[in-house]
């Protein structure tokens, strides 16, 4: 795949994955702390693991 296409394509997906994570992590824990964050921290990983291996990254880079 191009690397602007590709870039097309994965900066949306961070953008309403996090707002998904963030929204399910807020359903499920209503804000309890510290499984909030914790859900939030998995998300994020989730989406940087995925964009890194859609996009081709390596993992040390994205680290």
């Amino acid at each position: 795949m191009k690397p602007k296409l590709l870039w097309l394509l994965l900066i949306p997906y961070a953008l309403f994955s996090g707002m998904g994570y963030g929204f399910l992590a807020h359903y499920l824990v209503r804000d309890k702390e510290p499984w909030f964050t914790l859900l939030l921290l998995g998300g994020l990983a989730t989406t940087i693991a995925l964009i890194t291996w859609l996009g081709g990254i390596p993992i040390a880079f994205a680290a």
